[in-house]
């Protein structure tokens, strides 16, 4: 493996925001916890973004914004970072025959299916949306 791939290994367990300008986003590797080994649980907690948030696009602030100070409790939660590291040998190890026999009964108690390819092509289909919809709202 290259060095380069373990360079910033000492951010891979932290619980904090990633800031790009206008664009806010939790890191969180306590969803991912099997990639460190430990027992992954279901509805994990998250830090809530805010609608408002998500709102914020670079179309509507057009000119000179100042992201460190819109942005002040992500930046604060950014410079406290270590202090919410996830500990990496906290909680259970994941344990790979007790998944696989998890795997089992849920293969046997939920219903999976696969739809067939539908045969029209895509392009074929006429558009339903206007240009001007949002599709997120």
């Amino acid at each position: 493996l290259s060095p380069m791939c373990r360079r910033d290994s000492e951010y891979w367990r932290l619980n904090a925001p990633i800031i790009y300008y206008h664009v806010v986003e939790w890191h969180l590797p306590i969803r991912v916890m099997r990639q460190f080994g430990r027992l992954q649980h279901p509805n994990v907690e998250h830090p809530n973004t805010s609608r408002d948030l998500h709102k914020i696009d670079r179309r509507k602030f057009r000119g000179a914004i100042n992201w460190a100070e819109k942005h002040q409790v992500y930046v604060q939660a950014w410079a406290n970072r270590f202090h919410l590291r996830m500990d990496y040998n906290s909680g259970p190890v994941h344990r790979p025959d007790v998944y696989k026999q998890y795997l089992v009964w849920l293969h046997q108690n939920s219903r999976f299916t696969i739809k067939a390819p539908i045969a029209a092509k895509i392009a074929d289909f006429v558009d339903s949306d206007g240009e001007n919809e949002i599709v997120d709202e």
